[in-house]
């Protein structure tokens, strides 16, 4: 089978895939994020963790993601979802108008990236020191809760529906701009230790010289080496692998001509886990 109908059935099964999570399981993303507010707020009461939904459901989605990589971010997240709908959008129109959006330089990208880490260092520091709360309003993520459960944000909300809606011109402006840059959870992610075997290592010695075809397709920019520091950045959306010219990219089970059944085992546990923690509609 060809690179570009790899591609195309790679990037169907995808969004096959995120289409039935946000239809599902939309509230995945805000349920995990509330359980990291949920800890910290109850270390800072000084009261006993009690096994709560968001509890289960941040310790359901890190320990998938600890067995199977970030395959979360990259097939079930709503957000994540709501950023690659809008950049095929901008990515059509782009295409169209035949004029491209300046990308943000590798450089600036990867000083960038730190910035989830700040995000999420102040979510914990306001929920240790009990004020949190004041600054729900102006929370994007509880606007897009309150969305994802088919609330409408009222004014109390004015300000964290104008900073998400900022965050989707980012969306629109690049590929994973939140994942990448913005995204709490992801920094929960990244921090992770993620089991070798779900890691994606590269064959060097067989890439043909120049060709950056994975980096070129990878929608957070990264090297593909499994040992690199940046592994935890990795979403697992497997469009590297799809896109090497030679087949030189592989998980640490090696299963070529089988990935895509790989992929679909992979959404179909984490839906069953959703299930189990009642995540689902």
């Amino acid at each position: 089978m060809d690179r570009k109908k790899r591609l195309k059935i790679q990037k169907g099964v995808r969004i096959a895939i995120q289409i039935v999570f946000l239809l599902l399981a939309p509230a995945v993303f805000t349920s995990a994020f509330a359980g990291v507010k949920y800890i910290f707020t109850q270390l800072a009461s000084a009261q006993m963790l009690e096994w709560s939904a968001f509890l289960k459901a941040l310790l359901g989605i890190c320990l998938f993601t600890i067995i199977f990589g970030r395959f979360f971010c990259g097939y079930a997240c709503a957000f994540g979802t709501l950023g690659d709908l809008l950049y095929m959008f901008s990515a059509f129109v782009q295409k169209k108008t035949k004029k491209k959006l300046p990308k943000i330089p590798e450089k600036a990208g990867s000083y960038f990236r730190k910035i989830k880490y700040l995000i999420l260092a102040g979510v914990v520091v306001t929920c240790l020191l009990g004020v949190y709360d004041k600054f729900r309003g102006s929370s994007p993520w509880d606007v897009f809760s309150r969305l994802t459960s088919l609330q409408l944000p009222g004014r109390a909300y004015l300000v964290g529906s104008i900073i998400l809606l900022l965050i989707m011109v980012g969306m629109i402006w690049e590929e994973r701009f939140f994942c990448k840059y913005l995204c709490p959870m992801g920094a929960v992610f990244s921090l992770l230790p993620i089991l070798p075997v779900s890691l994606y290592c590269r064959d060097r010695e067989s890439c043909i010289n120049g060709c950056s075809a994975c980096k070129r397709q990878c929608p957070v920019s990264l090297d593909i080496d499994g040992d690199t520091k940046d592994s935890g950045e990795c979403i697992q959306c497997n469009q590297c692998l799809t896109a090497c010219p030679k087949e030189n990219i592989h998980t640490g089970i090696k299963i070529k001509g089988n990935e895509i059944w790989l992929i679909i085992g992979k959404a179909v546990v984490l839906l069953d886990i959703c299930y189990l923690l009642q995540l689902t509609r």
